[in-house]
């Protein structure tokens, strides 16, 4: 409930006050299944920088935040507390339309900064490139797999394919970062 009033909390400069009171709640492995993983990871990243970035005292995060945060980043086997791309993008999305495909129109934020339109059509365009780079990757599978073999024509498809994916990603994607 708080991370989706987080571009209000800016707006009113109530994020440190909101964020102080929220109740500690654990995120062990008996209180939150491994499937929220991710999602708990996004939440209190974004909390976590939401209240560095508007609290006057920078030296502590809430142990309600901070808490949870580690247990996560833990669980996670990460090196410590950040919020990554990945988390802004890979795990804060959701379709708009589930039988459309993952594109920047079908996109919606799951947590949002300021919640507007640019800050949506930025990430869910990075998201939207993340959905289709199977075929880059299977494009330079294919090209080592070529190289090997000494296989030119199958190279050369394989280059093709490589090429595809970066005309998509230029010339649909990221254009419609405006």
């Amino acid at each position: 409930e708080v991370a989706a009033m987080l571009p209000n909390l800016f707006s009113t400069q109530r994020v440190s006050s909101v964020l102080k009171e929220l109740p500690l709640l654990s995120a062990n492995a008996e209180n939150l299944d491994e499937i929220y993983l991710w999602r708990a990871a996004v939440l209190l990243g974004y909390m976590a920088h939401a209240y560095v970035y508007m609290s006057d005292d920078k030296s502590q995060l809430p142990s309600a935040i901070s808490i949870p945060w580690e247990q996560v980043n833990q669980r996670l086997d990460r090196p410590g507390p950040g919020i990554s791309t990945i988390d802004l993008c890979a795990y804060n999305w959701l379709l708009k339309e589930d039988s459309q495909p993952r594109q920047v129109e079908n996109l919606d934020l799951l947590v949002a900064w300021c919640g507007n339109e640019e800050e949506r059509v930025f990430l869910m365009t990075l998201t939207e490139m993340h959905s289709y780079s199977d075929l880059l990757v299977n494009s330079a599978i294919n090209l080592q797999e070529a190289i090997i073999q000494h296989d030119a024509d199958s190279g050369k498809t394989a280059l093709l394919g490589i090429l595809d994916f970066l005309r998509k990603m230029t010339y649909g994607s990221l254009l419609k970062i405006d």
